[in-house]
Formats: C-alpha cells, structure tokens, sequence
C-alpha cells in the first residue's frame, strides 16, 4: 500500500496567527488573521478537490516552508535565512488553522511530525508557503 501525500503551495507573503482579543462579547481575531485564513484555506480545499484528495485521517507529517518576500537591502542571490518576527511557530499555527478550515484534515493535532524552514526568498522570488502533507503510517521509533 502507497502512502498518501500531496504537495501545493499557498501564494502570497506568510501571515502569522495574531493573538485573539477577548471580550465580553467573545473572542477575536484581527482581520488580517482571518482574511489570510480564509484565502489559504480556499487554495488548500481547491487543491483538494482538483486532486480529488480526501482528508487525512490518522497521523500526518508536514513539511513547511515559508518564503518571505527579500529586503531591497539584503545582499547576494540566494535565500537567506529570516532571524526576525514573526515568529515560526505562529506562521504555521496560520496553516494549520488553514489546513482544517480547508478541509485537509479533521483537526490540527494530526499532525504528529512537523519540519519548518523560514527564510527570504531570492531576489525577484515571489513570497510563498509551500506545504506537504503525508500520512504516517509507521510506529514512532524510540
């Protein structure tokens, strides 16, 4: 048996998952947020059904990788890497809010495997997330 997996990429700069404000009346999200949300997950269950992919079930591993749009001042041609805000770990909680909203998986504690790049892109690149997903189907070695 195959293992299930698929690759796409997400268009556009990375946003990250803001912080929610709680009110009285709730919880929420800045708009931003949302809106990065919303189109990721439009491009996420596009692909799916493009592919005819259905969600994940079980355990799945991820490999992201962020590509920042490069600073007029940065220097050289390859990619570098990016020290800076935001940080990673909010930069993938936006995909994996995404990938459940998109109908990837079921819910984000799938995911059992997780390894993220972050970088500038080079010159001229377009800013850009690109994402794989895969089933996991061996026990955890320890």
């Amino acid at each position: 048996m195959s293992q299930k997996k698929t690759e796409f990429v997400i268009l556009g700069q990375p946003i990250p998952c803001s912080r929610p404000r709680v009110t009285q009346r709730g919880t929420f999200y800045p708009k931003k947020y949302r809106e990065a949300k919303e189109i990721y997950a439009g491009q996420i269950s596009f692909h799916f059904a493009q592919h005819r992919l259905s969600p994940f079930v079980g355990p799945v591993s991820l490999h992201i990788e962020f590509v920042h749009k490069r600073p007029k001042a940065l220097r050289g041609i390859d990619r570098v890497w990016k020290v800076t805000r935001p940080d990673l770990d909010n930069l993938v909680k936006t995909v994996k809010d995404a990938l459940s909203a998109g109908g990837a998986w079921a819910d984000d504690s799938q995911c059992c495997l997780l390894y993220c790049i972050d970088n500038y892109g080079e010159p001229n690149e377009e800013p850009h997330t690109r994402v794989i997903m895969s089933e996991i189907t061996e026990s955890p070695s320890g």
